[in-house]
């Protein structure tokens, strides 16, 4: 970055820069983002005027702003709302939204096996009562029956992890792969 002629500037009006400081744990980000911003109208003013040809005090009373603002690295990529982050950022609703919709196709899915369930009942209603005539009671049969589901469920659970497990390095080098034919094909 030294070899890029604007790392070198004192001007307070590059802004193609992101700096990141890690602040003590009892700092008081509004105190800190007050300093700033008396730090940076401090400084901004003969620069401002050379560069946009109006004074810093009347660009802020037209009702534009500039200046310095943090922002926890956490949130950079989901709560971002700067125009010019490195990145384009991501939009917490959409987390929402895919959520919303996993869950309901999880309830969907749970409704479907309760159905595939109760329709194998009839079908084995045949086995129920052979299990009745010999001696089977009410509390023996519903074990069995979720007992079986239950097995059911979980080995469903263990096929899903196996397979997730085996695709994600493919997943993976796919993505990697992805991002660098998007970049090298974007304009710099």
């Amino acid at each position: 970055m030294a070899a890029l002629e604007d790392s070198r500037s004192d001007s307070w009006m590059t802004s193609e820069y992101y700096t990141y400081a890690l602040l003590a744990e009892n700092t008081s980000l509004k105190n800190l983002e007050k300093n700033l911003a008396t730090l940076f109208d401090k400084h901004v003013g003969a620069q401002f005027m050379a560069g946009f040809g109006m004074s810093y005090e009347d660009y802020k009373k037209s009702g534009n702003t500039i200046g310095l603002y943090l922002q926890p690295l956490t949130d950079i990529h989901l709560h971002s709302n700067f125009g010019y982050d490195l990145s384009p950022s991501g939009d917490i609703r959409y987390i929402y939204i895919f959520s919303a919709i996993a869950l309901f196709m999880l309830l969907i899915a749970t409704i479907n096996f309760m159905n595939l369930s109760t329709a194998s009942g009839f079908r084995r209603s045949r086995e129920v009562g052979v299990r009745k005539v010999l001696g089977a009671d009410k509390q023996s049969l519903i074990r069995q029956f979720l007992s079986e589901g239950i097995l059911l469920t979980y080995l469903a659970l263990f096929l899903a992890v196996g397979i997730v497990l085996l695709a994600l390095p493919y997943l993976i080098n796919y993505r990697v792969n992805l991002l660098q034919s998007i970049n090298s094909i974007s304009p710099k």
